[in-house]
């Protein structure tokens, strides 16, 4: 209209943005407001009128994301200042996929794994510390939960096996433990839920068979790293359990280790 033309060349913009709403014409509003970047005072319209149909690049999550990558320009992770807080509300209210984007992409990942612990999400709070290089705190952080699932234990021991395989040579046997302590936590919760159930399914069997021969496997990785009698010792308990589980490859393995124990042993009599 005239009146908001008007207004525009006065620099009254806002005063133009109020006249085209007070005319019922919010959506020319919107787009005016897109037009100079005014995403916030944006959605403060369509908080205003949030019965009002617009199409998806007029509407509350278009302009979120607008808003939202104005003030990360600004933003820093463990900052107070304005930029930083208003970044954050915003982010907050976007659906939860946009929201572990925006953290994501703009390195709030601390703030990310807080979101995702509030709504129970260990394993993808786990996968993001795994991300930001921080193996060790997600595995610990799923250790140290009581109300873990299977999976989540089955992630924590990955995460401690996979540290141990790219660790110092000292710390090696620390996370094999760890990882070897989380699957005999696991066999136990997958015994209890099956003795809970009252039925033990082939299915069942299958699990905890595979879990106690990755356990076998970690028993024999942790025995390979000390030396003489309590290799030997440990290397016995490995061929015992390989019997029991009926895994000749492990049996095998371990038997060969001790014959080479006892020609070394050999070697060095007088």
């Amino acid at each position: 209209s005239d009146a908001v033309r008007c207004y525009r060349r006065a620099g009254r913009f806002q005063t133009a943005v109020d006249s085209l709403v007070q005319m019922g014409r919010v959506r020319t509003a919107l787009r005016l407001l897109k037009a100079e970047h005014k995403y916030e005072k944006a959605i403060a319209v369509l908080d205003q009128h949030s019965s009002l149909q617009v199409p998806q690049e007029l509407s509350t999550e278009a302009f979120l994301k607008l808003a939202a990558s104005v003030r990360a320009v600004s933003a820093k992770p463990g900052s107070e200042d304005v930029n930083t807080k208003r970044f954050l509300a915003l982010v907050s209210r976007m659906q939860s996929d946009d929201q572990k984007v925006f953290l994501r992409r703009y390195g709030f990942r601390d703030v990310l794994v807080s979101k995702l612990l509030e709504q129970g999400l260990l394993t993808d709070a786990a996968r993001v510390l795994v991300e930001d290089g921080k193996a060790l705190e997600g595995a610990r952080m799923l250790e140290q939960r009581q109300d873990v699932s299977a999976g989540e234990l089955g992630l924590c021991c990955e995460l401690f096996l996979g540290l141990a395989f790219t660790q110092r040579s000292e710390d090696q046997v620390k996370y094999l433990e760890m990882a070897l302590d989380t699957h005999k936590r696991l066999e136990a919760m997958l015994k209890k839920s099956s003795e809970c159930a009252g039925t033990r399914t082939p299915r069942d069997d299958e699990q905890r068979r595979l879990n106690a021969l990755q356990q076998l496997q970690i028993e024999l990785e942790i025995a390979l790293r000390f030396q003489d009698a309590e290799r030997a010792a440990r290397l016995n308990e490995v061929v015992a359990s390989a019997i029991s589980l009926e895994c000749k490859m492990a049996e095998v393995l371990a038997r060969v280790e001790l014959l080479y124990l006892d020609f070394c042993a050999d070697l060095v009599q007088p």
